[in-house]
Parts: C-alpha cells; structure tokens; sequence
C-alpha cells in the first residue's frame, strides 16, 4: 500500500489526537482520584455485601458515598481543599 506523503501526515496526526486524548482522560481520572478521601464507616455493623447499605451508613457519617471491599464498608468524600 503506498501512501502520499499528505495521507502518511494525516495518520500521524489522528494517531497522535488519540494518544492525546487518551493520555488527558487518564490524566483527569488521576487527578480526580486522588482528592477523595476514605474510611471504614464507625456505624456500619456486619460483613458489607449490600453496597446501597453501606451507603446509607457513610451518608449517616456525613460522607458522600459507601463502598464494600472485602467485605468492610469504606466511606468516601471529596478531600477538603489543603
């Protein structure tokens, strides 16, 4: 497949959008990640299996969301700004 030096051009630039665009949203992701804060919820009694359980203890406490992993039910919120 021979290509023109303009359709060769023209594949680098969109090859080059898209890793831009890939790179920025990870970016972003990162950013947004490492404002939240986390802790084991102080009310939530038991094993956390249901999530919307979890939830409704963090919102109790004052946080935003609840969350299970390994069956703990973690807190999370936004991070005051420093």
């Amino acid at each position: 497949m021979n290509l023109t030096h303009h359709e060769y051009e023209l594949i680098k630039f969109v090859i080059l959008f898209y890793l831009l665009l890939f790179f920025n949203y990870f970016i972003i992701i990162i950013m947004t990640e490492a404002n939240i804060c986390q802790e084991a919820s102080k009310t939530f009694k038991g094993p956390c299996v249901e999530q919307a359980k979890c939830t409704t203890a963090c919102q109790s406490e004052g946080f935003q969301f609840g969350e299970c992993s390994n069956s703990i039910c973690y807190c999370t919120k936004p991070c005051p700004p420093n």
